[in-house]
């Protein structure tokens, strides 16, 4: 069921619409930071093709609770939750950077 998920996320990332004119920024789940889009990693893929700022998406949802409350989950330590390629090494490419 992911993959077909993928697929149609794949169909909007890349379209020509789909840009940093229009789009600010993009929240991914784990399992899309873990995928390819045109062969690149996605965040990499939005960053330097699509001007696109990936965000990645770190709660785990809602906790079961006996009673009516509803309570998020605990986060785990930022660093076992991302994986590589939310880390890029070099900044996005048309990126300005200080200094």
């Amino acid at each position: 069921m992911f993959d077909l998920v993928d697929a149609m996320r794949t169909r909007v990332i890349t379209d020509p619409a789909f840009d940093g004119s229009r789009i600010l920024g993009a929240i991914l789940f784990e399992q899309t930071m873990e995928r390819d889009v045109r062969g690149v990693p996605t965040a990499r893929y939005l960053c330097d093709d699509q001007q696109v700022v990936a965000f990645l998406k770190v709660d785990k949802g809602l906790a079961p609770h006996p009673d009516p409350r509803i309570l998020r989950q605990s986060h785990p330590p930022t660093g076992s939750t991302a994986p590589a390629t939310a880390r890029p090494t070099t900044p996005c490419r048309g990126s300005s950077s200080p200094g």
